[in-house]
């Protein structure tokens, strides 16, 4: 009869301290934090270009700081349907939501050309 011989070193049962989990939490949203916010210092000069009030661009950087929000209830979604369709369908989404928005000022400057 075959006998079975599992070999396992140290290095692949060693678990995760919480000290190592906090760290990789707490880098991942420093992180994240300075990639929404490294635009603010550019906010009044995007304002002053896309002729918006200060309250008006207030709601786009609150819009952006938003628009992760949604990856919780997406993210299951991945392992479900798998991560290649999810990440395709956002950036479709995402690029159809820009058209969108884009659309009525395409459409006056060909109206006007």
């Amino acid at each position: 009869s075959s006998s079975v011989v599992s070999v396992s070193s140290e290095s692949e049962t060693k678990k995760s301290t919480p000290r190592q989990i906090l760290f990789a939490v707490w880098f991942s949203k420093l992180l994240g934090n300075t990639s929404l916010r490294i635009f603010y210092p550019l906010a009044p000069f995007l304002a002053e270009d896309w002729n918006l009030s200060r309250g008006q661009m207030a709601g786009v950087l609150a819009a952006a700081e938003m628009a992760g929000a949604p990856a919780f209830l997406v993210a299951p979604l991945g392992d479900i349907y798998g991560n290649r369709l999810m990440a395709l369908t956002m950036w479709s989404l995402a690029t159809l939501g820009t058209y969108m928005i884009l659309l009525p000022k395409l459409l006056a400057l060909m109206v006007i050309a």
